[in-house]
């Protein structure tokens, strides 16, 4: 019966490689009457009248934003069956110092800290958001995040007891928290290996801070890239890596959101 389920996920791989970006629906997400956030939902097509709850997942894009790449990731996911929830960090404008990005930097100008303050209130928002959707599987959430997005999710993992499974790709590493024993969620790591070479030994201290079940832990360096490996467009996309990453994610999604 393991053949349908690995010709699903092979299938959400090649969907992520030839697939262009569904057009996803900018929301407004509200964690208060005065504090809005932007995002970009995609949902799973699905015939019939009824209303149909599916697993969802919050997707936290690195330093540069909602790129065009974050968005064809949850396009795919949709296309696989998950209600998707894209946060916006730069409020639908370039990140800045990026290309193009001059005559825009001013207004979205911040700090690293404030931006990780706003972002974790992005988070919180997502969190709201899908608690109050009818399509969505209450137990079946899932954050994935990319570089500083990977800090945020597991940093959210940290104080939302409701997060059934995290995604860390290309995050800081080693992560820098210090409060990794209130994580009840699966978590799956996807890292570039650190410049200074200590990679198993930064491995292995991870593990013993997270102290959960093998079963609901599993990391991975990959030796030879670094960050943004996984995205086509960066200099340091290594394919190779890229689809083993993908592979493991769907995988993984899978079985902590769909079974």
């Amino acid at each position: 019966m393991r053949v349908p389920c690995l010709l699903a996920i092979a299938l959400l791989v090649l969907l992520s490689k030839a697939l262009p970006a569904q057009q996803g629906a900018r929301i407004h997400m509200h964690r208060s009457e005065t504090d809005a956030t932007d995002a970009f939902l995609y949902e799973p097509e699905i015939k019939g009248p009824a209303v149909v709850a599916s697993p969802a997942i919050i997707l936290i894009p690195d330093r540069l934003g909602l790129t065009e790449w974050i968005k064809d990731e949850a396009a795919t996911f949709s296309k696989a069956g998950y209600v998707v929830v894209a946060i916006d960090p730069y409020r639908g404008q370039m990140a800045p110092g990026t290309e193009q990005s001059n005559d825009l930097s001013q207004g979205v100008s911040q700090s690293q800290m404030q931006l990780e303050t706003r972002t974790q209130g992005d988070l919180d928002a997502a969190m709201i958001f899908l608690r109050k959707q009818m399509n969505v599987q209450q137990d079946r959430i899932a954050a994935v995040g990319w570089g500083t997005g990977a800090d945020a999710a597991l940093e959210l993992a940290t104080r939302e007891p409701h997060l059934r499974a995290v995604v860390l790709n290309e995050g800081t590493w080693p992560p820098r928290k210090t409060s990794l024993l209130t994580i009840h969620a699966a978590v799956l790591g996807n890292f570039a290996a650190p410049a200074d070479g200590h990679a198993s030994a930064a491995l292995r201290a991870f593990k013993r801070q997270l102290r959960g079940p093998s079963a609901k832990l599993d990391l991975k360096l990959y030796p030879s890239a670094t960050q943004g490996f996984e995205d086509p467009k960066s200099a340091n996309y290594r394919e190779a890596d890229a689809t083993d990453a993908q592979q493991r994610t769907s995988t993984f999604l899978t079985h902590w959101l769909k079974r």
